[in-house]
């Protein structure tokens, strides 16, 4: 997945989050996007790693960073 829809589906995972009245910190994103990926099946293309707070990419949290930017 390119670039333009990864940060697509990042916006609308996040739109949904808020929708749903639930946080949108980047732990809560971190975890939303692992299981999009690993469960539903949404090619991020995102390297997660087990962390003290669940699973973390440093590649998602550099791409959030931009997206904040």
């Amino acid at each position: 997945m390119d670039r333009i829809r990864r940060a697509a589906v990042l916006l609308r995972l996040m739109e949904e989050m808020h929708r749903h009245g639930s946080w949108c910190g980047e732990t809560h994103v971190q975890k939303a996007s692992f299981i999009l990926q690993d469960f539903a099946g949404v090619p991020m293309d995102r390297e997660f790693i087990l962390y003290k707070y669940g699973p973390f990419s440093f590649g998602l949290r550099n791409e959030l960073t931009a997206l904040r930017a």
